[in-house]
């Protein structure tokens, strides 16, 4: 139990990370841009204050962009087109994001967050409850195995993408990592399973799943499917039953 706990605490500290590099970031470009920038109050100093609303607005740019790459694919993500989307114009974009690739990074930590927050509604702490929720949270969003896809075909052509995406699967993995050596302790889990090992099928399974029932939404029944997984992952006298 303490280990998911501190899997999930890390998870939530890395979203933070990812969210600050992309303020961190676009701090530079406003010094090239200038006035065309000035989204903030000036303070005393000359530093610019967010106003209030500030997070609001970077929460709808991050809607959007997410909106636009289940929508076109990142390939047909614009920049002045997700501003409009969002209700902003671009200089506000912008001063949240420094570049389409600190917007594209940020989105990628965006997603993280969806993972932890279905993490965190799971109703449970083993990795039946986990993958009851990730079947879930494809299933009441339908973009995100759509935007998953397009991050990680990014990924492979973009260092940072990749970077930000092996960090988003790091976390993932580590998450059911930690699932499957509580369970193994607790005995409800195989003796012999090798928890590392047993998170990277989980989660190599739920994208897969994604992937194919992206092409076909009646491929097969997810749940059936991770129940399935779940009983194979379980200790004999529990498959049993």
């Amino acid at each position: 139990m303490d280990e998911v706990r501190r899997a999930k605490v890390a998870g939530e500290r890395v979203v933070r990370a990812g969210s600050e590099r992309g303020r961190g970031t676009a701090a530079g470009a406003r010094v090239v841009a200038g006035s065309r920038a000035r989204v903030g109050e000036e303070g005393d100093a000359g530093t610019r204050r967010p106003r209030p609303g500030a997070d609001e607005r970077r929460a709808a740019l991050l809607e959007a962009a997410y909106a636009t790459i289940a929508d076109r694919g990142l390939e047909g993500l614009r920049t002045r087109e997700v501003a409009a989307r969002a209700g902003v114009n671009i200089a506000t974009l912008h001063y949240h994001f420094g570049s389409k690739e600190d917007l594209v990074v940020a989105v990628i930590a965006y997603v993280r967050e969806r993972f932890v927050a279905a993490g965190a509604r799971g109703g449970g702490d083993g990795v039946a409850a986990h993958l009851a929720a990730a079947g879930e949270l494809f299933r009441d969003d339908p973009q995100l195995g759509r935007v998953m896809l397009e991050l990680v075909l990014r990924g492979q052509r973009d260092r940072a993408a990749r970077t930000a995406f092996r960090s988003l699967h790091d976390f993932w993995a580590g998450m059911i990592e930690a699932l499957l050596r509580d369970g193994v302790a607790r005995g409800e889990l195989r003796q012999d399973l090798e928890p590392r090992a047993g998170g990277r099928v989980v989660t190599s399974f739920v994208m897969g799943a994604m992937i194919q029932l992206g092409v076909n939404a009646k491929a097969f029944e997810f749940a059936a499917v991770a129940e399935e997984l779940a009983g194979w992952l379980a200790a004999p006298a529990r498959r049993a039953r």
